[in-house]
């Protein structure tokens, strides 16, 4: 994979579950506001991405999949729970971010960053 270290940056998840996407990540992986995001989880990090679907079957998607959220006009977005368990990230936690190959990537801080 192709990594652009310039896009990299870390992220603070808010008490609510939340972090607030870079613009400029939103623009490099052209993402709108109000886009429905999935969320794949692989080893040590996991990956957003944009979906594009009619309502019904999204509707019918998100009762199976929690993974499944929408970025507000600001640019939040809520880290699912269990993904936040999975990778043993806490509220009020810095976490990394950064773009490889046109996807958003989260990661777990480790304490010599």
């Amino acid at each position: 994979m192709k990594e652009d270290e310039s896009l990299k940056e870390d992220l603070i998840i808010d008490n609510m579950g939340r972090v607030k996407i870079p613009p400029l990540f939103l623009k490099h992986v052209n993402i709108q506001p109000s886009a429905t995001i999935q969320f794949f989880t692989y080893k040590n990090y996991f990956i957003m991405k944009q979906i594009e679907a009619s309502p019904v079957f999204l509707e019918k998607k998100m009762k199976l999949n929690n993974l499944i959220r929408t970025i507000d006009h600001l640019g939040y977005i809520v880290i699912p729970k269990i993904l936040r368990e999975i990778h043993d990230m806490n509220l009020c936690e810095k976490i990394g971010v950064k773009l490889i190959n046109k996807s958003i990537i989260f990661y777990k801080k480790k304490k010599t960053e």
